[in-house]
């Protein structure tokens, strides 16, 4: 990357390509808005990925500042972050779970099925509400009902569980 130029490549062709002439860029950016990685296109549609450099945060300003104003220029941000423990649970245990108990409730009669769907529900809720915070984030003078609010939801879904061994 030179003050008038940026390399363009594709497998082993390289080309410089000149910063007026860049026509499209995506910023990506992680969950935090870390710059993770730049896909520049050029008018003659040659394409650059770049993605995992030491110094992003400095190329995507040099990106910014360097590419023509007609350009379209697009940050994209990903939601997930692979690398947070909860969201692999998430995209890969949770449906594994709602399976098991797709399977399971077919030995059960729809009643049940819905009272634990219920209680799961809450209980998750419960979880979600104290680890979270997601009322107290947005309105702090809401955390004392929230702290009451989570433990309830645990405390009614882990009653409703455990009613039909009563």
């Amino acid at each position: 990357m030179s003050a008038e130029n940026i390399a363009l490549g594709v497998n082993d062709a390289r080309s410089e390509v000149p910063w007026k002439d860049i026509s499209k860029a995506q910023l990506l950016a992680d969950a935090a808005g870390e710059p993770i990685g730049v896909d520049v296109r050029s008018k003659s549609n040659q394409r650059l990925r770049l993605i995992g450099f030491e110094n992003m945060p400095e190329l995507v300003q040099a990106l910014k500042s360097k590419t023509p104003s007609d350009a379209w220029v697009e940050d994209r941000r990903k939601w997930l972050d692979w690398r947070k423990p909860t969201t692999p649970f998430l995209a890969i245990g949770l449906p594994a779970i709602v399976i098991a108990f797709i399977v399971l409730s077919r030995s059960m009669g729809a009643d049940t099925v819905r009272e634990t769907v219920l209680a799961l529900g809450c209980i998750c809720a419960g979880i979600y509400s104290l680890w979270q915070k997601p009322i107290s984030r947005e309105d702090p003078s809401l955390a004392n009902m929230e702290a009451i609010m989570g433990p309830l939801f645990l405390i009614v879904g882990a009653l409703m569980l455990l009613t039909p061994f009563w």
